[in-house]
């Protein structure tokens, strides 16, 4: 199994590398291994990065069989066990097919830290009932996963998500860089004004909004990496990315990985792929960007 890097963006001093797939993708773990053993083989000799980042679902992860529907009554305030089960779940899958020994150490060559992003949904027949999205953080120097978070603030349309409620584990002071702020996809849209001034949003809404800017501000956190499954258009993050720093001053970088694809959009109107990545990082976020597409 091979991948093609069709281009490779990279700036003076980078810091974030970002992983962008330009393709149909579906999460598959030998996939991912196979894709990153392209960039590692593409990457520019003598270059090293804080994080490398990858989009939301990077990884698909089973759902255990021994948590039901049941389990999930309520997905917005889902029981604390049942989502660090998740958590360990989709860290043991992780570390068993793709983190082993070989591989971490070559990403410990060009990294200190990667994020991944691992989906795990409950089929039924089917039909796609509970589902959740997280974001692991794995320290390549100390060879293990130093944060797991995942989505807080779910789409309108995701009324079965297992929504991450404990909002400080989206916070993280690593070496080297400092307090860190890691978003799933949808998150990054708390700080987006049309959310937080809008009078018609729920009441559950208004407080996830309000958790974030309040914990945000106490933690000041000079980056922020974000994870989103899809991004085609500059508008979709721009305006939160804006607000964020206006509302949080001390983020100084911040970055997102995606994938350049999204089949409820006709490619016409996709916004230029140079486009999509200049608006989804901060200018002084030096990256490598690495376009998957085949």
């Amino acid at each position: 199994m091979h991948y093609v890097v069709s281009k490779i963006f990279c700036e003076k001093n980078p810091i974030v590398a970002r992983i962008i797939i330009s393709r149909e993708w579906e999460g598959e773990i030998e996939h991912a291994k196979a894709l990153l053993n392209t960039i590692m083989h593409k990457w520019p000799s003598g270059t090293r990065v804080w994080f490398i980042i990858t989009s939301g679902g990077f990884i698909e992860a089973p759902w255990p069989s021994d948590i039901s529907s049941k389990d999930v009554p309520d997905a917005r305030n889902p029981r604390p066990y049942i989502v660090k089960r998740l958590m360990n779940i989709a860290e043991n899958y992780v570390i068993r097919y793709l983190l082993t020994d070989s591989q971490i150490g070559l990403l410990k060559q060009i990294a200190r830290y990667i994020t991944l992003g691992v989906d795990m949904h409950m089929d039924i027949n089917n039909l796609r009932k509970s589902h959740v999205e997280l974001v692991g953080v794995f320290d390549l120097t100390l060879e293990k996963f130093v944060l797991w978070t995942g989505k807080s603030y779910p789409k309108s349309n995701q009324p079965g998500l297992t929504c991450i409620t404990d909002i400080n584990s989206h916070f993280y002071a690593f070496e080297g860089i400092g307090e860190t702020l890691i978003l799933g996809c949808h998150d990054l849209k708390v700080f987006d004004p049309y959310h937080y001034n809008n009078p018609r949003r729920s009441e559950w809404r208004k407080e996830i909004i309000a958790k974030f800017h309040n914990i945000a501000k106490q933690r000041k956190p000079i980056l922020v990496l974000q994870h989103p499954h899809t991004t085609v258009k500059v508008r979709t993050w721009q305006n939160a990315w804006k607000y964020l720093v206006k509302l949080v001053p001390s983020v100084r970088y911040y970055a997102s990985a995606w994938r350049y694809y999204d089949p409820r959009v006709h490619p016409s109107k996709y916004n230029t792929l140079l486009d999509v990545l200049k608006a989804t990082k901060s200018r002084e976020t030096h990256t490598i960007d690495f376009v998957v597409d085949q």
